[in-house]
């Protein structure tokens, strides 16, 4: 059962996309640490990678419980 909606959790929501588009604007930035051409990335863009998944699992927990 998904959970009402309130405006702290709406913000808390919006905070995490928009945490999410930051980050995915630093990977699409060229970066002279990072192999384009072998997809291995250097360590501050792997941790934007993982930052990313888990601002996207507690969107998803948000989304169906509030809970994050």
């Amino acid at each position: 059962m998904t959970a009402p909606m309130d405006s702290a959790r709406i913000a808390r929501m919006q905070s995490y996309e928009d945490a999410v588009c930051w980050r995915t604007g630093k990977l699409a930035e060229p970066c002279a640490n990072c192999d384009a051409s072998t997809e291995v990335w250097c360590d501050d863009h792997a941790i934007d990678l993982h930052l990313i998944a888990g601002y996207k699992l507690a969107l998803n927990r948000l989304a169906r419980t509030g809970e994050s």
